[in-house]
């Protein structure tokens, strides 16, 4: 699993390397997609002007930031000659690129995770900082009309791999579930990203 974002992101580089690799030896990568240049830029904007609320991490994370990580992911996966497997999928815009690639016939996968397919961003709105702090997650919720797109494709046969989760510590402990991946295969998704619950503050860098 490779993501683009976080610390220990992958350059595209390497990325592209990853593909390859996984490629030539009839694997798929599991890539969590989201922008990492547009996420520090607007998170650095954030902490300058003290906007460090939990719902200020959603509003730092837009929906352009993972539907662009989503379409060059797919492309260095085409290049490399390789199948991709997009997870923690959120926004109707990532899906677009999904579904626009599958319509040029290349192999691509997509997952969802239960929480983008249960709430909502109305969750950041909940009374109180200790309220709000249970909804941070990456990507973020959205709005209900982003939420009935990903049931819509799942329902309309848009070929995801399934709806999964990652693993999140929690303030009850570590939970742990596993993603369903295409063919029924073993794999398990054991990111940061797709979490409610993670005892965080605020805004990630």
């Amino acid at each position: 699993k490779a993501f683009m974002v976080y610390d220990f992101r992958l350059t595209d580089e390497r990325l592209f390397a990853a593909l390859q690799a996984m490629g030539r030896n009839g694997g798929m990568l599991q890539v969590h997609c989201e922008n990492a240049t547009i996420i520090d830029a607007l998170v650095a904007r954030a902490f300058e002007q003290g906007e460090v609320a939990s719902r200020h991490h959603a509003l730092t994370r837009p929906t352009y930031a993972e539907a662009e990580a989503t379409h060059r992911a797919i492309a260095l996966a085409q290049a490399a000659e390789a199948s991709v497997y997009v997870v923690h999928l959120s926004f109707a815009d990532a899906l677009a690129e999904v579904l626009a690639a599958k319509a040029r016939g290349w192999t691509v996968y997509a997952e969802t995770c239960t929480l983008y397919l249960a709430f909502t961003d109305a969750r950041y709105g909940h009374a109180g900082e200790a309220g709000a702090i249970q909804s941070v997650s990456s990507p973020q919720c959205e709005s209900g009309a982003e939420r009935q797109a990903r049931v819509a494709g799942l329902r309309g046969g848009a070929d995801w791999g399934g709806a999964g989760e990652a693993n999140g510590a929690t303030r009850g402990g570590a939970v742990r579930t596993r993603a369903r991946p295409p063919e029924g295969g073993e794999g398990a998704d054991r990111g940061r990203g797709g979490r409610v619950g993670a005892p965080v503050r605020g805004v990630r860098r």
